[in-house]
């Protein structure tokens, strides 16, 4: 019987690399959910575009069991790095996720990979600046990272009795905030940026270049992300193929 491997991305930016790697041969958006549907080495793979944050994020793994009837589900993704080792584009495969608001903790699956699980991910309800994320860590000190829709993707999941794992990759580091102007000018790439942005008489020039450089750490954190996927794909293929 052909395993059914559900992913979860919060957005169309996060599952782009990887509906790009696949041919998508299904599209269907049941209560406005996108579910994309491939095939890869005898494994049926469907991705979740979730949306950003809890209310959403559970409202998509509920038509996902409902509609797709996973036999284990994965979250990847971005995540915001709240330890100092954890740098730009770093992987996060956690043990665990606790639901910062509820203090509800969840284990998480291996589900067949040959990298160690480690570390707790926190489930926050919004974006965590510099100092929010060192009081997260005051409260939770094994905690390596914080997301907006793990714990209740995994609480759906786990409900269900289908297991599910997480893999992220860090695209802000714990002490990552948006650059003053004059540390955007220092920059010769972002200086052209603002001072464009500036002489097209852009509403908001310096908001905006800041919006690009958190998007460009993004694309490089989702793409790293995408590449470790891959292996765990394989892994995972190969070990419940035996």
């Amino acid at each position: 019987m052909t395993q059914r491997l559900a992913i979860f991305g919060a957005t169309f930016f996060e599952l782009k690399p990887f509906l790009k790697k696949f041919s998508i041969y299904k599209k269907t958006y049941p209560k406005k959910v996108p579910l994309f549907e491939a095939e890869w080495r005898g494994l049926s793979l469907v991705f979740v575009r979730t949306g950003v944050g809890k209310k959403q994020a559970a409202k998509a793994a509920e038509v996902c069991l409902r509609e797709v009837q996973p036999d284990f589900g994965i979250v990847i993704g971005l995540c915001g790095g709240v330890v100092s080792s954890l740098k730009l584009g770093d992987l996060v495969y956690p043990k665990e996720v606790v639901d910062f608001s509820s203090g509800k903790k969840i284990a998480l699956d291996g589900i067949a990979s040959n990298r160690k699980q480690e570390g707790v991910l926190l489930s926050v309800d919004k974006v965590y600046g510099p100092q929010e994320k060192k009081k997260a860590l005051e409260k939770y000190p094994n905690a390596l990272a914080c997301d907006m829709e793990t714990s209740v993707i995994a609480e759906v999941l786990q409900k269900n009795k289908i297991p599910v794992s997480v893999i992220r990759a860090v695209s802000d580091t714990w002490n990552w905030h948006f650059p003053s102007q004059k540390v955007l000018l220092e920059k010769k790439w972002s200086r052209q940026m603002y001072l464009l942005f500036n002489e097209t008489k852009w509403l908001f020039p310096l908001e905006l270049a800041r919006l690009i450089l958190l998007g460009c750490n993004a694309k490089c954190a989702v793409l790293k992300n995408r590449v470790f996927f891959l292996r765990f794909l394989s892994f995972f293929v190969d070990t419940t193929s035996k």
